[in-house]
């Protein structure tokens, strides 16, 4: 019997049946499992058996099996429905195509209404079969999969659920469900990291996976085993390599180095690797590596039987294993955001692991050919190791985040890893509607609960959002941050807000309505959202929080319940973000214009508390506090104060050395006592910033960190006026090289794409192009704007000369603007030749 945790689940169609991926630990390999063929694939529909019965463009369809009868409750209604369910015998019999079942019954049946055809198979089985991923299961003869439940102390369970605000029966059951998924800890998995590497002459070209013409010379390979070496398989002999050179290599002395005369055998012992891999790792893997090495290697005759990448629709996976995209993952804003707080803004190799690591790329050798194979082989293994550095980075903090992760939204792993969080949250709700026995509604019908009535400030937006309180200007020492804990998932389990509460059909509860807005709230159901929700919140900030810090802990438990608080974190940051996404199937405005509302007023009467103690509040925005420290006191109190007026927890999140604010709202800069800088607002540090302009920022950063009072604040203002006076010059005078200068950007698409605009550096490659050089999808183009017909050159045409200098003073200025505003400087002063205290302050 098969016991192990459940990776994916998914369709086999050869098997015409669902199967599941189990990882079984203690032999560290990874075990498909086939399971019942008696779950079968369906839509539900509100036209009845009998009529649907006498309609041969559904009965005679090649994909209907049977239809049933079932009792479903409207959640939106709050009635019990009794529709059609159509059974088929494969999933795309269902939808996902013109001729589907859903399609066909749109046709012939114009008004007829079809719910749950969207529904991805695989999401579908794991919510009839109420299984979650990234637990253990056991394989039953049957072919279902029993959970294996972990054993948590009464007492530990005990202390967590006293945490909860509702301890209802309900609330109670449903955390100890959630308990139960965030106490099982994640296994050790093998991860194998991979990088290919093509023969090229064009440097910054990457070449079309699709076509796979040129031949692969160098695949790194490195496992998270410390007992296995990385190794590097290259195309070459022995006596090609330079031995001196790999004897100083930190990279390649330490690696097994494997050389090969024939390509297809070079790429048959990566394939015979990556068969057995329970876990690969790549860094772009989904576009580049695994696509081409799997066209590569069937252009060299290998069978598809010995080649173990797959391709999905929307990934390519390994026939066993599983395979996690890191672009992917890092592409995901909420885990940029709240797990690396947006330590990098580019989705580049090089940018994260300098961001995360503190270390970089290899600079490329000039040529990928063979003339240069022990370069190349040093350049892929350090990628190769890099891609697994930041894989198991914090003690495998990825990992644990991905099975947490899979846990709560139900999703199988490399969905998780490869969509956002709006899907995440969405596979939640629906396993939960699904369990219930609840209909999930269309997007249109949750639509349908109502329009948003305030107007919104900002352009784009449907409704009024956070409020922002006018900084006061100017620079404060002992500055206090105060953060409510988890604002608005805090509002939604309070206040009980969701798709289906919002509006709801009953009158009796129109009188329940929300200050500001016109909408009411359920007073009957609780509804789901809240409730899940809430139970996050609670346990996240009551327990997790707190026990990922407590030092009486084993590290690894500590390190565990970090991935823990941060998973949930997650989840809870993007509880209101979601609301508000017209891509989340259940997105309804007045849910989210609600949420915004009740944050309006929460922030407002705390501004009226603080005001009432005598507290000097300089700054608030969403859902922080900025005040001015006279004692520990002042914070205690207002915690205090806040939490009995409004039911909500005010937190200290930062206390800075020193802030400086502008009159600009979301634009300040603060300094904590280790010398962190936190900017606001400011764009100095992007990546495609000109390397002259990005260096003068992060110089003036540094004059900042070093502040310690007034006094050296205000010769710190003088030292920036002299930076950046110091750039322009250099500028005006051309003091500058054409690389200093350059803008960055990639191809992200093939030149003659680019239809409708026609981006800067899009003109530059055709420049290129039309020189004669290849200019293909990925490569770097390297411009100036210049003074020229065009604006633009590429870097390889352009002199120093035809530099359009106003141009990059205007970049120069919008990049410093705000932290110039913020200290109170003026930019058009900084053109004179002498500057004093008195001149600018």
């Amino acid at each position: 019997m098969v016991e192990g945790y459940l990776l994916s689940v998914y369709y086999d169609r050869e098997r015409e049946t669902a199967a599941a991926k189990l990882y079984i630990e203690e032999e560290n390999e990874v075990r498909i499992v086939y399971l019942s063929r008696e779950h079968r694939p369906y839509l539900l529909t509100n036209i009845p058996p009998e009529k649907l019965s006498k309609m041969p463009e559904v009965v005679g369809h090649k994909g209907f099996l049977r239809v049933e009868e079932v009792t479903k409750h409207d959640i939106l209604k709050d009635i019990d429905v009794t529709l059609t369910k159509v059974v088929a015998k494969d999933p795309l019999a269902i939808g996902g195509r013109a001729e589907s079942l859903r399609e066909v019954i749109k046709r012939v049946s114009p008004g007829a209404k079809v719910w749950e055809a969207d529904i991805k198979y695989r999401n579908c089985y794991i919510y009839d079969k109420l299984l979650i991923p990234g637990m253990r299961y056991r394989a039953a003869n049957s072919g279902e999969l029993e959970l294996i439940k972990p054993r948590i102390s009464e007492e530990k369970e005990r202390e967590i659920l006293s945490k909860l605000e509702d301890k209802d029966k309900e609330a109670l059951q449903v955390a100890k469900e959630i308990v139960m998924l965030l106490e099982e800890e994640a296994p050790s998995i093998e991860a194998l990291a991979l990088d290919i590497e093509v023969e090229t002459t064009q440097h910054n070209v990457i070449p079309d996976p699709k076509e796979a013409r040129q031949r692969v010379i160098s695949i790194g390979l490195a496992s998270s085993d410390s007992s296995k070496p990385p190794r590097i398989l290259l195309l070459a002999k022995s006596h090609d390599l330079d031995e001196e050179y790999i004897k100083q290599s930190s990279i390649l002395k330490n690696a097994e180095i494997v050389t090969y005369a024939d390509e297809k055998a070079l790429i048959m012992e990566a394939l015979k690797v990556l068969e057995k891999a329970p876990l690969l790792v790549t860094f772009n893997g989904t576009n580049f590596d695994l696509p081409y090495l799997r066209h590569r290697a069937q252009k060299l005759g290998i069978p598809d039987s010995d080649i173990p990448i797959v391709a999905k629709r929307d990934h390519y996976t390994l026939r066993k294993g599983v395979h996690i995209d890191l672009h992917k993952v890092f592409s995901n804003k909420s885990l940029k955001n709240y797990v690396y707080g947006g330590r990098y803004r580019e989705v580049s190799l090089d940018a994260v692991s300098q961001a995360i690591l503190g270390e970089r790329k290899r600079t490329p050798p000039k040529e990928f050919t063979t003339e240069s194979i022990t370069r190349i082989a040093e350049y892929c293994l350090y990628d190769t190791l890099l891609t697994l550095k930041l894989f198991t980075y914090r003690n495998n903090m990825l990992l644990k985040l991905l099975f947490l992760f899979m846990r709560i939204s139900k999703l199988s792993i490399e969905d998780v890893a490869s969509t956002g969080i709006s899907n995440w949250i969405k596979n939640m709700m629906y396993f939960e509607l699904r369990r219930r026995r609840y209909l999930i509604p269309t997007p249109e019908e949750v639509l349908n609960k109502g329009r948003t009535v305030t107007t919104a400030k900002i352009k784009g937006k449907k409704y009024l959002g956070a409020i922002v309180i006018k900084p006061k200007p100017g620079a404060f020492f002992n500055v206090a941050c105060l953060d409510f804990a988890s604002l608005y998932p805090s509002i939604i389990r309070k206040y009980r807000i969701s798709f289906e509460t919002i509006n709801c059909p009953h009158s009796a509860c129109k009188s329940n309505r929300i200050p500001e807005v016109n909408h009411w709230i359920c007073k009957k159901v609780r509804g789901i959202f809240p409730l899940i929700v809430g139970i996050l919140r609670d346990i996240r900030v009551g327990w997790y929080k707190s026990a990922s810090k407590d030092k009486r802990l084993p590290e690894d438990i500590r390190s565990w319940y970090e991935a823990v608080q941060q998973s949930l974190k997650v989840f809870l940051n993007a509880s209101y973000g979601v609301s508000g996404a017209e891509t989340y199937p259940l997105y309804c405005p007045p849910v989210a214009e609600s949420i915004a509302a009740l944050g309006r007023y929460a922030i407002q009467k705390s501004l009226e508390i603080a005001s009432a103690m005598g507290v000097e509040v300089l700054y608030g925005d969403t859902d922080s506090l900025f005040i001015k420290i006279r004692s520990e006191e002042d914070v205690e109190k207002l915690e205090k104060e806040i939490e009995s007026k409004l039911g909500m927890d005010l937190e200290l999140d930062k206390i800075y050395r020193y802030t400086v604010f502008s009159e600009r709202k979301k634009n300040y800069l603060g300094v904590s006592e280790d010398g962190t800088v936190d900017v606001k607002g400011m764009t100095g540090k992007k990546r495609n910033t000109p390397r002259f302009i990005r260096e003068a920022f992060q110089r003036a950063l540094e004059e900042l960190r070093n502040v310690k009072t007034p006094d050296d604040l205000e010769k710190a203002k003088l030292r920036i006026i002299e930076i950046v006076r110091e750039a322009r010059r250099k500028l005006v005078e051309k003091r500058l090289t054409l690389e200093e200068l350059a803008f960055e950007v990639m191809l992200s698409k093939p030149l003659d794409k680019y239809e409708k605009t026609t981006p800067q550096h899009v003109k530059a490659a055709k420049m290129l192009q039309e020189r004669g050089e290849v200019v293909a999808t990925g490569k770097i183009i390297a411009y100036v704007k210049t003074k020229t017909r065009e604006g633009v050159k590429p870097i390889e045409l352009a002199t120093i000369d035809e530099i359009d200098v106003e141009k990059y003073e205007e970049y120069l200025f919008s990049t410093f603007e705000q932290l110039l505003d913020a200290l109170g400087i003026d930019y058009e002063t900084l053109r004179t030749k002498t500057a004093t205290l008195d001149q600018f302050f």
